[in-house]
């Protein structure tokens, strides 16, 4: 029998509950914050078998920083692309760590963590409401729209988990939990008007009927990232087009991200074996151009300036393309058809875990097909916590009861 610490589990339901509000109020906080969380499952958890259930994630994430590693000599700034590698296999090690654990704490932790987001994003609605005042103390820039600003990255956090994490507490028969999750969550996304986070909603919502009503239609979700990773540097972006026309006007920020796109697309080419180096794109040739944002039509305006590429390509696919070439992408599209079959499997076995399961692949795809970039700390976690989430509704213990009328 194994003798747990009685401090473990409270700290780790701490832990837990911290993440939401503390994506929300400082997202880099997380990569001391989800590492912790992990250690402290791995003192409160059964430890039966569970080197087994960390090496499958460790070495499947150990492929990306393996890829890393590989491309970093031919790297644009090599000695930053050994360095940042090196820091890369200590965060998906800490990933890989809450993926393993969190299943083993089961519902309560889910619980957790769905009460943290809520509890977060309570908090950002509180201070918007009262214009900066709980958090003005902190900013340099308290004005308004700053604040929208920095709490945007944890709404897009919470969308990830919304529609999945709330369908699954429901159907646990945790309604209380489900709405103090969602309603603040709707909130915060609604008066944040974050796109990524409507997007991902939205994504996640349909899945969750699609795989509901047709169950095949998994098998869809599971290849979509597969298809994304393999066409992103062919598609035309064209910020010229109808699609780029007809976002000007409305969406400075989305025709920004098509200038973006069209450029890296162009950039892929130049090196498409090793790629130009981890974190490459910060210190791409010609990436820190000023362009112009230009409505269409014979009398174009001006709407917007910014960077060619500002830090990041605000795709992870075209960014794995660019940075770490084919060898990347052949690492990065290992791990996706090993969790696309995690997907397909719980549909199987449950359908509404995996509807839900499959909800928020789709959210984490769409929140990662255009925004943040892909190595940036405080993103990789929420990633870990997607894919250490979706573990946990797959446990058999959760399916089983899910599944009972």
């Amino acid at each position: 029998m194994t003798v747990r610490p009685r401090v473990a589990t409270p700290l780790a339901m701490l832990l837990l509950g911290l993440i939401g509000p503390v994506v929300y109020v400082s997202p880099t906080s997380l990569a001391a914050v989800v590492p912790l969380a992990g250690l402290a499952l791995l003192a409160a958890c059964p430890r039966d078998q569970l080197l087994a259930d960390w090496l499958t994630p460790a070495w499947v994430l150990g492929l990306v920083a393996a890829a890393a590693l590989v491309t970093a000599p031919t790297a644009l700034d090599a000695g930053w692309a050994w360095q940042r590698s090196a820091r890369l296999i200590a965060e998906l090690l800490a990933a890989s760590l809450l993926i393993a654990t969190l299943p083993r704490f089961g519902e309560p932790g889910l619980r957790a963590i769905a009460l943290g987001f809520g509890v977060g994003a309570a908090f950002a609605l509180l201070d918007l409401a009262l214009a900066g005042a709980l958090s003005g103390w902190a900013r340099s820039h308290p004005d308004p729209h700053s604040i929208r600003i920095s709490y945007s990255r944890g709404a897009v956090a919470h969308a990830l988990m919304l529609v999945p994490l709330g369908v699954m507490m429901a159907r646990r028969g945790a309604w209380g939990v489900a709405l103090a999750l969602a309603l603040p969550g709707l909130g915060a996304v609604a008066v944040l008007t974050s796109l990524s986070a409507q997007v991902a909603i939205l994504a996640a919502a349909v899945v969750l009927v699609l795989v509901l009503a047709v169950p095949a239609t998994v098998w869809v979700v599971a290849a979509m990232p597969l298809v994304a990773l393999a066409l992103a540097p062919q598609i035309p972006y064209d910020p010229s087009g109808p699609l780029g026309c007809a976002v000007a006007a409305s969406k400075p920020s989305a025709l920004h991200r098509l200038h973006i796109w069209d450029f890296v697309a162009t950039r892929v080419g130049e090196r498409p074996w090793l790629g130009h180096g981890i974190e490459a794109s910060r210190s791409l040739p010609g990436g820190k151009a000023v362009i112009d944002l230009k409505t269409c039509g014979p009398q174009a305006e001006v709407i917007a300036r910014g960077e060619q590429v500002p830090l990041h390509p605000h795709n992870a696919a075209l960014q794995v393309w660019l940075e770490l070439g084919a060898v990347g992408v052949i690492a990065v599209a290992i791990a996706l058809v090993l969790a696309g079959r995690r997907v397909v499997a719980l549909v199987v076995r449950d359908r509404w875990a995996g509807a839900a399961g499959a909800a928020l692949a789709a959210s984490a795809l769409s929140a990662a097909l255009i925004s943040y970039g892909l190595w940036q700390n405080w993103w990789l976690m929420i990633l870990a916590l997607v894919a250490a989430v979706h573990a946990t509704i797959a446990r058999p213990s959760l399916t089983r009861q899910s599944a009972a009328p």
